[in-house]
């Protein structure tokens, strides 16, 4: 993939923002112990910019180039206030590796929020922190920012302009013998607002005989009307592979939320479930080589943006547009997940799989707790059943809030609810938890 074998392997080969990545050294340069200890110097970069000017790339070329060890937060991992404080700030202390290499944090995407507590935790790890931490997002005004920009260096990257990306796309054209000329290069490099990435893409498909209309994509459209123009009848491929570079990450998820109930219908069941089959299939493609990507493989993007555009084929736009359900439940099991392993870590101090503790332990754990609890009848049962729960390194909040929603549900277990417990018994357990912690 064109975009993948001219990547660029140094900072000074970045195009365009030369200010910009002078600066990003000259403030990693300076960031040392008097950093830590000057109220005047901040201890976060903030670096902003439209997606695919290069700024991640830039502030990852930088740090390798000053041999630092690069501790990365991206988008895709589940990021809350728990998280953060848990992993992410103790690691802050630690300015260096066994190797000797100097840690550094950077944290991308700031705008991927699903956790509005997680700008918060971040604040808090900056005042503490001692070692750098370099951040990035696209939209430098929002609101979720105001205060946590306070605390931040701010470097704001701009589009290179149109004469820089054909001098760099230039050399390879002629390497890779794409017959295109200068006038729909340029076409080309507009269309794609100065996105560099993107526009190596489009070159890996463009032939001799692609046609490129003066039409200047717009980064404003919101996702909804990005999915509309994906299922309409009367936009074409081009319309469409546009569209799809827009936001690359949410498109095949708002189309395989969407695309059953915009399914074209025919009077022909068997023509209706083909439709249907045509889409799921191509949806299934784009899965397939999604997993790739997830391991870096980015030489495989174009190919997931003509399988959405093939799975967009046998649909309309006429049905209401969803937002994916998929990323609720994602986000809800991955904090579950986390829960768990939280429990077992604090149960054994043998390292146990988050599956093994909840498909082994969890339930046992609950019924020898209640059990004891419902069975005893002397006095001092309350004492006893908090003092069990701490034997297991189980905090009040363990088993008020986490416990029981995180078992393997049956009904079996459903009198061990702590939440159809009678109010008294609660209410003694609390009391018995602040006595004894």
């Amino acid at each position: 993939m064109i975009s993948q074998r001219y990547k660029p392997t140094n900072p000074i080969n970045i195009i365009g923002n030369k200010t910009n990545i002078d600066n990003i050294i000259k403030w990693i340069n300076e960031w040392n112990n008097e950093t830590i200890n000057s109220k005047n110097k901040k201890k976060c970069l903030l670096v902003s910019g439209n997606s695919g000017i290069g700024k991640t790339l830039s502030i990852e070329l930088i740090l390798k180039s000053l041999n630092y060890n690069i501790i990365e937060l991206s988008s895709d991992e589940e990021r809350n206030k728990e998280y953060i404080t848990h992993n992410i700030k103790p690691i802050l202390q630690n300015t260096k590796t066994i190797f000797g290499k100097k840690n550094a944090l950077v944290v991308n995407d700031l705008d991927c929020l699903n956790d509005y507590g997680f700008i918060s935790a971040l604040t808090e790890c900056i005042k503490e922190t001692k070692i750098p931490i370099l951040c990035t997002c696209n939209d430098r005004y929002n609101q979720a920012f105001k205060t946590f920009a306070n605390y931040c260096e701010d470097i704001k990257f701009k589009n290179p302009n149109t004469n820089d990306i054909y001098k760099f796309i230039c050399p390879i054209i002629k390497t890779e013998k794409i017959q295109i000329t200068e006038i729909n290069a340029r076409i080309l490099i507009e269309n794609s607002n100065n996105d560099i990435r993107n526009i190596l893409n489009n070159l890996h498909f463009y032939t001799h005989k692609s046609t490129i209309q003066t039409k200047k994509d717009t980064s404003q459209i919101g996702i909804f009307n990005m999915t509309t123009t994906m299922f309409s009848q009367l936009n074409d491929f081009e319309e469409k592979y546009k569209t799809f570079w827009l936001d690359s990450d949410l498109i095949p998820l708002m189309i395989h939320e969407n695309y059953i109930n915009n399914t074209i219908k025919s009077k022909d069941e068997e023509k209706s479930f083909d439709n249907l089959l045509s889409s799921s299939s191509s949806i299934s493609d784009v899965d397939i080589f999604q997993s790739d990507v997830e391991n870096t493989n980015w030489e495989l993007m174009p190919y997931i943006a003509v399988n959405c555009i093939k799975a967009t084929s046998s649909c309309h736009s006429k049905s209401q547009i969803k937002f994916p359900s998929f990323l609720g439940k994602t986000s809800t099991k991955n904090k579950k997940k986390r829960m768990i392993q939280d429990l077992s870590n604090k149960y054994s101090e043998y390292k146990l799989s988050y599956i093994t503790f909840k498909l082994d332990y969890l339930n046992n754990i609950l019924l020898i707790l209640f059990e004891r609890l419902f069975n005893d009848k002397t006095k001092g049962r309350i004492t006893k059943f908090v003092v069990n729960c701490l034997n297991f390194n189980f905090t009040k909040e363990d088993i008020q809030e986490h416990l029981f929603d995180l078992i393997i549900i049956c009904e079996k277990y459903e009198k061990y609810n702590y939440k159809l417990i009678d109010t008294k018994t609660k209410t003694a357990i609390g009391k018995g938890f602040a006595k004894i912690e």
